[in-house]
């Protein structure tokens, strides 16, 4: 059987763990929110402030654990093999991303200008790179992708301000989660094929240099 791995469980309990801060966090601000904003719903805000600290949360943690890992220097299937495929995998995180978020609401013509393209490039990228890498280009396309929002552009600009910031927060999330645990997921599925190919290796070895037969 595969060796097993905690490297998944530790980001899951990681996620599950951020969301309830997060709705704790947004228990309390909501409070406040509703005497200080123009949108007096407590719901509201409790959704926004506990979306929004738990997107942050996902943005920053992930990235952070990936590049402090060492294990990347413990296993090769873990380094960076092509560093052309990874600029090309960047520039077409961020051309999707660009290209997706100029659109105006409602005049998509493709399904190359809807967001759950982004979606599908990331997950190619989770695939082919490392953990680190593939989790690194997901934050550069939240943070152009939010940046872009602010300015006025993209899919969620139209309509109820409640509802599209709640849009744009719940998809950016859930783009990050996407990435993470894919790539984390992979990642342990590399490790374990190689400690597996290293374990037989080495008990074909035994069996070969044996002095006694082996049943």
């Amino acid at each position: 059987s595969l060796p097993r791995h905690g490297h998944l469980r530790r980001v899951q309990q990681f996620i599950g763990a951020s969301a309830l801060g997060a709705v704790a966090g947004g228990l309390i601000g909501a409070v406040g929110a509703v005497q200080l904003t123009p949108d007096r719903i407590y719901m509201h805000q409790l959704q926004l402030l506990s979306c929004g600290s738990w997107l942050g949360a996902l943005t920053v943690f992930p990235l952070a654990y990936a590049w402090a890992s060492p294990l990347r220097r413990i296993y090769q299937t873990l380094k960076l093999e092509s560093p052309v495929e990874l600029l090309l995998l960047a520039m077409l995180t961020l051309a999707t991303t660009f290209w997706v978020f100029i659109t105006p609401p409602g005049e998509a013509v493709s399904i190359l200008q809807m967001p759950v393209i982004l979606a599908a490039v990331l997950a190619g990228a989770a695939f082919r790179l490392p953990p680190r890498w593939s989790i690194l280009l997901a934050a550069a396309a939240v943070l152009v992708a939010a940046g872009i929002t602010a300015h006025g552009d993209g899919p969620y600009t139209n309509g109820d301000p409640f509802l599209r910031l709640l849009q744009l927060q719940t998809f950016l999330a859930a783009l990050m989660l996407l990435t993470t645990l894919l790539g984390t997921a992979i990642a342990d599925l590399r490790i374990a094929l190689r400690q597996l190919g290293e374990s037989e290796e080495r008990y074909r070895n035994f069996v070969e240099n044996s002095t006694e037969a082996v049943w």
